[in-house]
């Protein structure tokens, strides 16, 4: 999906919201889906990564949970959107929001920027700052796309400090250091691991 593809689905899925009465829905979308609506990095994605979900629509980072599943009416709507849209059953994937029992970093949802489709769909793009936390936490895996991803977004020495600060916190040692040593060295910033 391009960025009109992914507003256009959120959009119907908003509509399909709205005219089934359901309470009003936030999302907290990372990921491909923010770095391109809000064109920090021009290229497309194959679905919606959703970092939470709540029933509010003036949500706060206290009321994030981990969603294990969307609910039911929610589920519906989005089957709806996939069937008229052509697009794949998980296009609205929760599989970051594990992310959220991790720990976010700190204002997260005060530097997101929202978006309504409708009047009950809010969906909270995570920030670019936020953005090259979460890209530096996947990159260190070896994903070549997170690189590149954090390459575009030509993150600042302030910013990618930040970021290595809140994964080495996150993941808790959980990780070689050998591959966060290559991933900052690809950035350009090696010389922050001494």
């Amino acid at each position: 999906m391009d960025r009109t593809q992914i507003e256009d689905a959120l959009s119907a899925l908003g509509e399909l919201l709205a005219d089934s009465e359901a309470p009003p829905a936030s999302l907290v979308v990372c990921g491909g889906a923010s770095l391109i609506v809000n064109r920090w990095v021009p290229r497309s994605t194959q679905d919606v990564d959703v970092l939470a979900f709540c029933e509010s629509a003036h949500p706060d980072q206290s009321d994030l949970r981990r969603c294990e599943k969307l609910p039911e009416y929610l589920e519906k709507a989005v089957s709806k959107v996939a069937s008229e849209f052509g697009l794949g059953p998980e296009w609205l994937n929760i599989g970051p929001s594990g992310l959220v029992q991790l720990g976010l970093p700190d204002g997260l949802m005060a530097r997101a920027i929202r978006r309504d489709y409708g009047r009950a769909l809010s969906v909270f793009y995570i920030s670019r700052f936020d953005q090259v936390h979460f890209k530096l936490y996947a990159a260190i895996d070896g994903s070549e796309r997170h690189l590149q991803d954090l390459k575009k977004l030509k993150p600042t020495e302030e910013e990618i400090e930040s970021a290595k600060a809140w994964v080495e916190k996150t993941l808790h040692g959980g990780f070689l250091p050998a591959d966060m040593a290559t991933v900052m060295e690809n950035l350009g910033y090696g010389h922050l691991l001494e």
